[in-house]
């Protein structure tokens, strides 16, 4: 993502989280957020990230947007993530959105803050 054109940020506030039991022994972490992108509007959403408790692993998130016109979009992401200290991650993924645009997206959680902010950057 080092050579790819910034096209905005985000900015989510977690407004809960629940574990719940995965597939061989683990666990998964549902972290609902809500906030704004660039472009997007507001935004409510649920990112899946397994193994929950663990330095790294995958998620997944569905969202739905609602534009600044009230329109409502939907959209889908996933990648990795990875421990970057203290109650933080760092999420790196894909997200496409209903009418088919695809974006990279580079943030950081913080659980002690209660933050997920980042960039999003064109894929071409």
């Amino acid at each position: 993502m080092v050579n790819a054109q910034s096209v905005g940020d985000y900015t989510f506030t977690i407004t809960s989280v629940a574990i719940t039991p995965a597939t061989a022994g683990n666990m998964l972490a549902q972290v609902n957020v809500e906030g704004t992108a660039t472009g997007f509007g507001s935004i409510v959403g649920t990112v899946t990230a397994t193994p929950a408790g663990h330095a790294s692993g995958t998620w997944q998130s569905h969202a739905v947007f609602f534009l600044d016109s009230g329109e409502p979009l939907s959209g889908t992401a996933q990648g990795t993530f990875t421990s970057v200290g203290p109650k933080r991650w760092r999420l790196r993924g894909l997200f496409r959105d209903s009418l088919g645009r695809a974006l990279m997206t580079d943030g950081e959680m913080d659980l002690a803050t209660r933050t997920w902010q980042g960039k999003l950057f064109s894929t071409s």
